[in-house]
């Protein structure tokens, strides 16, 4: 009796055997050919000539067109013979439900004259390839999937599974599947995509896909192939805990739905100009890599090329919010102009090598607080006309680097409060470098932005203020905050930079005494006609006046040429002192 026979599926005439011919797992080539012949009696499926675009031209062929279900649970499909070609499921349609639950698809030796089960060009109603195993290359470019297409732990063990320019229309499930090459090239989705936990041991091609696309706009299937238009998918992805081994290209991929690679694993990756138009979450994702080489065949040579390890967001558009929570970077990674529309959480993200953000737009919030930059981490731009802007606000709270470039003119921040965090963190990486007047410009920087901030602060207060007695409070924090504005300006900002400029202080004293005190002299009164200095007659008023005047002055530049030191105590400690008198 066949040990599969409770599949209800068996060869009648070979079911009292061990294995029937559907089931038995090793064939030779004459009960491969039995197997086929059984395989078109019980499915009886109607042969039809279609014509065909392929390889940049017309061609017709013969397809099969299975009218009822089909049912291969558990079967094992051998190569087929060549000289039996009998057999077209490229472009085949599976008008009923069609299972190849636990299926086998036996891979072709090099010597032998046999060829490879495809399915190019295929229609599945709904089919379940559910633990299959493909053994050899699995085929199913331009096919095309409606429904629940199930391929859960199903193993591709060949060395390529071709799914360019497929069609996937409903409910698709590749969880625990795993992968050698794969290619989704060009490949349409519309429903929900389900990765978890797949695994791409070899190099993944997504490139010129478009999760949640409207399927009606795409042109018929020949105008298609030759233009090499973006293809569409519809719906949330879901590549949470997957791990890509090798390659993971998302080039050019537009991702309409959500987008999860939470706890996702890379060695190298590339989202050049990909487009991701709600939230995508990249938490506790690991980028990494290492040295490898591949082959590329040409024509007349091969040649060896070295992969640059490093990742790459070049050109993607984030329109939902971003998160890169937790996620480590351990290859160089490049954002260069890159958009983030909404909210951009890096916070506690970890980048081991270099990181840059060149010509990045951050148009929500960015929030790199816990952040660790083991490298070089570089906001600047090498384009003179393109510049780094933050319309929101910025975080960099906790974050621990070694050297960071954010050193962006003022017109790049769309807040105040986002410049002072910038020359804030700025300033402590010039320090770390020894570069103190560099530190200095940043510290003045900083104070001017903050100042900037609690004016704004108090006048968006004034205007969301509600009702008579609140917006007298408000008016009156407004009034107090710009007159604590005006004193830290003339007594910190423009006497002497926030004591970072100690010349100020003194080309102050000498012209305020040299022009300053004549001037007070002749306004006072003068009792004689003739002005010498040694005859002016001061009353007592006048000389109480110029010696508390002299006095304030001398301990102002007193107070800041000593504590040129130590600059930033001054700013904490003194100047608050002064402000609050």
């Amino acid at each position: 009796m066949c040990k599969y026979e409770h599949y209800g599926n068996c060869d009648p005439a070979t079911k009292d055997q061990e294995y029937c011919i559907f089931h038995k797992p090793d064939k030779n080539e004459d009960e491969a050919r039995e197997f086929y012949r059984k395989f078109l009696r019980k499915f009886k499926p109607r042969r039809e000539k279609i014509k065909v675009y392929d390889l940049g031209e017309t061609v017709e062929v013969e397809r099969l067109v299975f009218e009822d279900d089909v049912d291969c649970r558990g079967y094992v499909f051998p190569v087929i013979p060549i000289f039996y070609v009998d057999f077209p499921l490229e472009y085949a349609i599976f008008k009923g439900k069609a299972s190849f639950w636990r299926t086998v698809f036996k891979e072709r030796t090099w010597i032998s004259l046999s060829k490879e089960i495809s399915f190019k060009g295929a229609k599945f109603k709904e089919v379940d390839f559910s633990e299959a195993i493909f053994e050899g290359m699995a085929d199913f470019s331009n096919a095309e999937f409606k429904g629940i297409v199930r391929f859960h732990k199903t193993k591709f063990n060949g060395w390529r599974a071709n799914f360019s320019e497929a069609v996937f229309i409903g409910e698709l499930d590749f969880s625990w599947a795993v992968f050698n090459d794969v290619d989704f090239s060009r490949a349409v989705f519309k429903g929900l995509v389900n990765f978890n936990w797949a695994k791409f041991r070899g190099r993944v091609d997504f490139s010129w896909t478009v999760f949640e696309g409207d399927l009606e706009s795409i042109p018929n299937r020949e105008h298609y192939y030759q233009a090499k238009s973006i293809t569409f998918l519809e719906g949330d992805v879901n590549f949470s805990g997957t791990v890509f081994e090798e390659q993971a290209h998302f080039s050019r991929t537009k991702f309409k739905g959500k987008a999860n690679f939470w706890r996702a694993e890379f060695k190298e990756a590339n989202f050049l100009e990909t487009i991701f138009e709600k939230d995508v979450n990249f938490s506790e994702a690991v980028f990494s890599g290492e040295e490898n080489f591949y082959v590329i065949i040409t024509r007349n040579f091969w040649r060896v090329a070295a992969l640059n390890k490093k990742l790459n967001f070049s050109k993607t558009i984030f329109k939902g919010m971003a998160n890169f929570e937790r996620t480590v970077f351990n290859i160089k990674t490049i954002f260069k102009e890159v958009k983030f529309e909404r909210e951009a959480h890096f916070k506690w993200a970890e980048f081991k090598r270099d990181v840059r953000f060149e010509t990045t737009v951050f148009k929500g919030d960015a929030d790199f607080s816990g952040a660790t930059f083991g490298s070089v981490a570089d906001f600047t731009s090498n384009e003179s006309l393109e510049k780094n802007w933050f319309y929101g606000n910025l975080n960099f709270s906790s974050v621990n680097f070694r050297t960071i470039n954010i050193d962006l003119p003022s017109e790049c921040f769309g807040y105040p409060q986002a410049e002072a965090e910038a020359c804030r963190v700025q300033r402590i990486s010039y320090e770390k470098e020894g570069k103190k007047d560099e530190a200095d410009r940043m510290f003045v920087r900083e104070r001017r932005a903050l100042r900037r901030a609690r004016r704004l602060e108090a006048r968006e207060e004034l205007k969301k203020a509600k009702g008579l007695k609140s917006k007298i409070v408000a008016a009156g924090t407004l009034l107090k905050t710009y007159t604590s504005s005006a004193v830290e300006y003339t007594l910190a900002d423009f006497t002497c930079k926030y004591g970072t400029d100690w010349m100020r202080p003194i080309l102050l004293w000498v012209i305020i005494v040299m022009v300053f005190f004549p001037s007070l002299y002749l306004i006072v009164g003068v009792e004689n006609s003739g002005y010498q200095l040694v005859s002016l007659q001061v009353g007592n008023s006048t000389k109480i006046l110029s010696l508390i005047f002299l006095s304030v002055l001398l301990l102002i530049f007193l107070f800041v040429y000593i504590n040129q030191v130590n600059i930033y105590s001054i700013n904490k400690r003194m100047y608050r002192i002064i402000l609050s008198a």
